[in-house]
């Protein structure tokens, strides 16, 4: 797992301007979110199945290409909203 967030970190540190990993303890999905806050936004969130190898699991695409967003797009939005508002952030040791 440390190893999966420093590659990220290298990765995606250069052309993110908020990145952060957080974690919570009823996780059952998987996310990234870019530019969501705003028109244009994307949000890519991939459920996890029980038993499944995350690197397969299905995902969802939302895109916010309105005046406002979709109603899906709109609850994953408020949905990170509360995360953002309970959730830790990641520490090294942490996690399983």
């Amino acid at each position: 797992k440390q190893e999966c967030l420093s590659t990220l970190l290298d990765l995606l540190s250069p052309v993110v301007e908020d990145l952060r990993f957080l974690q919570y303890d009823q996780l059952m999905h998987c996310g990234s979110y870019w530019d969501w806050k705003d028109p244009g936004g994307f949000i890519h969130i991939s459920p996890l199945t029980w038993g499944a190898n995350p690197k397969t699991c299905p995902a969802m695409n939302y895109y916010w290409n309105s005046k406002v967003p979709s109603p899906e797009y709109r609850i994953y939005k408020e949905g990170m909203e509360f995360l953002l508002g309970t959730a830790a952030p990641f520490k090294e040791g942490q996690g399983g």
